[in-house]
């Protein structure tokens, strides 16, 4: 044991007893060089900023609990879903066949779209009908994907084929359209679109990581902030908070059903789809008494039947599915606990094991509403550059919101129809080309010099204290004051401001091979920022010991110790320009060293 870590040990317990309620300090974290304390201050966290709202936490290499610091931030999109009809469509099995399904979502020349359908059974609407192709007549001819509009039209028909057993389904298609240039901004949408250009399916990926149901109801539009975010939660390994009850679970429909002979899981428990999972139980049952699994989408509408499982067994959840039930034959009582354990699969590495059930829940101020705009960063990564919420209860505001039917419009032109208004709160654009960071979701953010040749178009020029819009729609200032009245932008703050809001727990227990969710009706995914504090404990236990005498010394490692080993080296004192190396000499079992000219060795 180090005789550094020896003496400074009663310095780190007294930290352990300072916030031993709050968060664990033994563990595995990032690996840090030995260095001065200047160094390991400055190299101490590790930072992570990518939106979520359920994720895992796991990773390869590290094992345990880790503490935290996080930092939310805030991000708004134009939220829409631009089609609000359905088609009942009556498909012959087995007989390829058109069906005109017709759709009414204006479409609006070089945005991006993304088009997607659902199809329920009306039979049964807790069945869904998977892998018919829906075809568009005119864009791209993609069933479902990332479009871009070459010209302005209503979306026309689409046509539908089945081709399977024989016989006959009637469907509901509930298609789906977003401007997605309106709702992230043209950097976003164009990337997302290059995505589904290089590989099909690539763009509509990225759209479903962040929002994850198979069909959102119709929205002409509307800003949506981060809000309502109630509490933090994280799980540790094993992700099943085991409860039973008696009865079953229909196959069919997913419901609950009465069966005095079966028995149940109570809870849904929150999965990741297209992960493996293992199933472990702790003492195997009687012969026949295997598992049901039943899985469920976001909004915990049924999916289907997952098979059934042994008693230990790897499954993995499809791409629609969130949560997952499980149903047995009874036989072990109403209160049967046998050491389950359901944990992301990490073959060869943790697998098999059983650990209880552990969550930690931090609250925090739900009544929050914080803004900001969705970025790229330089690897592509969607981020949030917006209003901040720290831990301290600190809230910063970078963003700001305004009705733009309480501010005075001038009418410029009447020509275009130009309207313009005094603005001096936000922060002006880098030039007349380049938009200013605004969102909208009537209008198009453009560059200021771009608004008079751009028909509904909203844009804030770099060197003038103005907003300007162009919408052909209205004659006079006044009709277009009147229209705007509930038409919200969200801008970017001139001079950022501070207030309070409900402090939560700083330190903050994150398990390495377990999930963390935020709590939140929102439909915007949450920004954070992630601190990792480095384990200064495990890195004093690795400091070699000092010295008992002043000295040459090397360090040596072994099982992850570190001690200091004697090198005495000779002075090169008194010795000519030139070339030299360093001889050894061993007699006895004692090595003497020398330094050799380069022409005597």
């Amino acid at each position: 044991m180090s005789k550094i870590y020896e003496q400074l040990n009663p310095v780190v317990s007294a930290l352990d007893k300072r916030i031993e309620t709050k968060a664990e300090i033994d563990g595995y974290y990032e690996e840090m060089t030995v260095g001065d304390a200047e160094q390991l201050v400055a190299t101490q966290y590790v930072e992570d900023a990518t939106p979520y709202l359920f994720r895992t936490t796991g990773g390869s290499a590290d094992v345990g609990n880790r503490e935290y610091v996080d930092k939310i931030v805030g991000g708004t999109i134009a939220w829409n879903q631009l089609n609000n009809e359905t088609s009942d469509v009556t498909l012959e099995i087995g007989v390829k066949r058109t069906h005109s399904i017709v759709t009414n979502a204006l479409r609006i020349i070089g945005h991006k779209y993304l088009q997607s359908f659902e199809l329920t059974d009306t039979d049964n609407p807790n069945n869904r009908i998977i892998g018919t192709p829906l075809k568009n007549k005119y864009g791209n001819g993609k069933y479902s994907g990332v479009v871009n509009a070459t010209e302005t039209w209503n979306l026309g028909y689409f046509y539908l084929e089945q081709s399977a057993e024989a016989g006959t389904k009637t469907t509901i298609c509930n298609f789906q359209c977003f401007d997605l240039t309106q709702m992230f901004g043209p950097t976003i949408a164009d990337y997302i679109y290059s995505l589904e250009q290089a590989n099909e399916g690539a763009g509509v990926d990225f759209f479903r990581k962040l929002f994850p149901k198979d069909y959102y109801e119709y929205n002409a539009g509307e800003l949506l902030s981060v809000s309502g975010v109630s509490a933090h939660e994280t799980v540790g390994f094993n992700a099943w908070d085991e409860e039973w009850e008696v009865g079953g679970i229909n196959s069919s429909t997913g419901l609950n059903q009465t069966n005095t002979s079966q028995i149940r899981s109570k809870n849904y428990t929150p999965i990741v789809p297209n992960m493996q999972y293992y199933f472990c139980v702790g003492e195997p049952g009687p012969t026949g008494r295997n598992f049901q699994s039943r899985f469920y989408d976001a909004d915990k509408n049924y999916i289907g039947i997952g098979g059934t499982l042994l008693y230990n067994a790897v499954f993995t959840p499809p791409s629609d599915a969130r949560y997952v039930r499980f149903a047995m034959e009874a036989g072990y009582g109403t209160t049967y606990k046998n050491d389950i354990c359901i944990n992301l699969s990490w073959s060869g590495t943790r697998n098999g094991e059983y650990e209880p059930y552990e969550q930690h829940s931090y609250p925090l101020d739900s009544s929050l509403a914080l803004r900001g705009i969705p970025k790229l960063s330089a690897s592509n990564e969607l981020y949030y550059d917006g209003d901040t919420y720290e831990s301290d209860g600190t809230v910063t505001r970078r963003y700001g919101v305004v009705d733009l039917g309480t501010l005075d419009w001038n009418l410029v032109s009447s020509t275009n129809n130009y309207f313009r208004v005094s603005f001096t709160n936000g922060a002006a654009a880098q030039s007349s080309t380049v938009p200013a960071n605004i969102i909208c979701t009537k209008y198009t953010t453009v560059g200021s010099s771009y608004v008079v040749s751009v028909d509904k178009s909203i844009g804030r020029g770099s060197g003038t204290n103005y907003l300007m819009v162009r919408d052909d729609a209205y004659a006079t200032a006044a009709d277009f004051k009147a229209a705007m009245s509930g038409v919200y932008l969200v801008y970017e703050l001139a001079t950022p401001t501070t207030e309070e809001a409900e402090p939560y727990q700083q330190v903050q227990i994150c398990n390495d091979w377990g999930t963390e969710e935020y709590i939140s009706e929102s439909i915007v995914p949450v920004g954070h920022e992630t601190r990792f504090p480095a384990n200064l404990r495990d890195k004093l236990q690795h400091l070699p010991d000092l010295a008992s005498s002043d000295g040459y010394y090397m360090i040596q490692q072994s099982n992850s110790q570190m001690s200091l080993v004697n090198f005495r080296i000779p002075q090169a004192s008194g010795l000519e320009d030139g070339t030299y190396t360093l001889k050894a000499t061993v007699s006895g079992g004692t090595p003497t060293y020398t330094w050799v000219a380069e022409s005597e060795g």
